[in-house]
């Protein structure tokens, strides 16, 4: 119950944090809350983060709903796969 209690503060607050930011720059183009979410991840995969702890700062239940939904900004770790096998063998 704590819990819940207090995350809602705290996206009540991100939000109106960010609707006065928004103000201060009235040419700015306004985004949705949660595309930061998909920026901050792109930045983390960019960076080479680990899948689990991305999964864990998304507060994921499965990995797989991690690499499902952002899976598409992964294009180069197939082919850096293959060329680490044909190196292998």
């Amino acid at each position: 119950m704590f819990q819940a209690t207090l995350i809602r503060r705290n996206k009540h607050t991100i939000r109106m944090r960010y609707k006065r930011i928004g103000k201060r720059d009235p040419t700015m183009k306004q985004i949705r809350i949660h595309d930061f979410r998909h920026s901050h991840v792109a930045l983390l995969i960019d960076r080479e983060t680990e899948y689990t702890i991305i999964k864990e700062r998304l507060r994921h239940a499965s990995i797989v709903t991690t690499i499902d939904t952002y899976g598409h900004l992964f294009p180069n770790k197939q082919r850096e796969t293959a060329y680490a096998l044909d190196k292998f063998f």
